[in-house]
């Protein structure tokens, strides 16, 4: 919730990531999947990985599978470690802003088209 509550001040991403989000994504036997932190304009899905993922590989492939679903449902994902937030949370910021800044980009070429 640190990254949700600092991403809501500043002016780039305020109102654009929900916490918590369940998507209609079929995902570990269910009709749905929960992201993280979800941006819909630019289809951004942010994960945030904490110890239990590190050296656990069917955490790893079920990561990996959940990035592809992802993907292949038009979502750019970012996976941080939470480790990273709490000690770069600056570069993790700008990784996010360069993610929706591309977004935009894309969306604007794809309108010129």
């Amino acid at each position: 919730a640190f990254l949700y509550r600092r991403l809501a001040t500043l002016p780039e991403t305020s109102n654009r990531f929900h916490l918590n989000v369940e998507l209609a994504i079929p995902f570990d036997g269910l009709g749905r999947m929960e992201v993280d932190l979800l941006c819909t304009n630019p289809r951004i899905a942010i994960e945030i990985d904490g110890a239990q993922h590190l050296g656990d590989t069917t955490a790893y492939r079920r990561d990996r599978k959940k990035d592809i679903l992802l993907q292949e449902n038009g979502y750019m994902v970012l996976r941080f470690l939470a480790e990273d937030i709490g000690k770069h949370l600056d570069d993790v910021l700008d990784t996010i802003l360069r993610a929706i800044s591309r977004g935009e980009n894309n969306k604007l070429i794809q309108a010129e088209r």
